[in-house]
């Protein structure tokens, strides 16, 4: 059985890399627990300005400067802000995510931990006014442990077959990330091969390098997502610049950042419906990694005949 990647990115590609996990943190930093409800912080960090926010998984990871957007829980409407210092963060609003504080001298970052107990999530605050802000935050002993999915890669309920045909069409393009909260989209990524193959199809994971290359160099507006434990960080607009290194592909634009490392990738799909177009890229556990979809304000053909160029995998 495949088993699930830990590996962080190479720290030369990103500016102040996430730990792996908080034992890596030096001795003398102080870790203050602030309980297992993301909420708080997503409240609290719609007040942040010169944050670095940070999300990132074995294969994916976006920052953005600023602070985040609107609150969004998975039960409200999916909102997607084009202000270049927001980060739109989507989580689970019945899933229980360890936050911690670490201070390291005049320097504080709010963490939050996956199920694996490693880092998924850092707010990094740079500015004296974000770290007032940050003290609303109480610290508080009560953390949830969940346990690690143990559940087999492209195992998949007649059920759950059953209830994406049926929604398939009706699901707007917020419930279709919502699938991703629960199990990080493996029940998903296990029923996209009965849905149809006018809705979703495998392709072929040679060209994307160079695919989100072409996204770059010709400012293609897109939305993109890189997916956590509950949690999802979005982001909306074009990205001007790619670079290589090895095999991730870094693309950038003023004060945003989003990495794919495709050696981590086990499966791409393209998944359509009446208000979706999107690239869906998967772990060899079946596990989401990023997201790849249209800009809501953009002419849907645009990218869905993009999205149509891309070789299918024969079946």
């Amino acid at each position: 059985m495949p088993q699930a990647a830990t590996s962080a990115f190479p720290p030369c590609l990103t500016q102040n890399p996430l730990p792996h996990a908080l034992a890596e943190y030096d001795a003398s930093a102080q870790l203050s627990s602030l309980g297992a409800a993301f909420e708080p912080l997503a409240m609290v960090g719609t007040l942040f300005d010169d944050a670095l926010v940070t999300t990132q998984n074995s294969g994916a990871l976006m920052s953005c400067y600023g602070g985040y957007a609107a609150l969004q829980r998975s039960d409200m409407p999916l909102r997607l802000t084009r202000a270049i210092s927001r980060a739109d963060m989507r989580f689970a609003a019945d899933q229980s995510i360890n936050l911690t504080r670490v201070t390291e001298g005049e320097r504080t970052s709010l963490i939050a931990l996956n199920r694996n107990n490693t880092v998924q999530h850092r707010v990094q605050l740079t500015a004296p006014g974000d770290g007032l802000a940050a003290r609303a935050l109480e610290r508080n002993a009560h953390c949830i442990c969940p346990a690690a999915s143990s559940k087999p890669p492209n195992v998949v309920s007649l059920t759950t077959i059953r209830s994406a045909r049926q929604n398939w069409q009706s699901f707007d393009v917020g419930q279709h990330l919502n699938q991703f909260l629960c199990d990080r989209g493996q029940e998903r990524h296990a029923a996209l091969g009965h849905v149809g193959q006018s809705k979703a199809w495998e392709v072929g994971l040679g060209v994307l390098p160079s695919f989100v290359t072409f996204l770059c160099e010709k400012a293609v507006q897109t939305v993109r997502v890189v997916v956590g434990d509950g949690l999802l960080q979005m982001d909306v607009g074009a990205l001007s610049q790619a670079e290589t290194y090895d095999s991730v592909i870094l693309a950038t634009s003023r004060e945003r950042s989003f990495a794919i490392d495709f050696s981590k990738v086990g499966s791409a799909w393209v998944t359509v419906s009446r208000c979706l177009s999107q690239l869906e890229l998967y772990d060899d556990l079946g596990q989401g990694l990023a997201i790849i979809g249209r800009d809501p304000y953009q002419n849907p053909a645009i990218f869905t005949d993009m999205l149509l160029a891309l070789p299918k995998l024969s079946t």
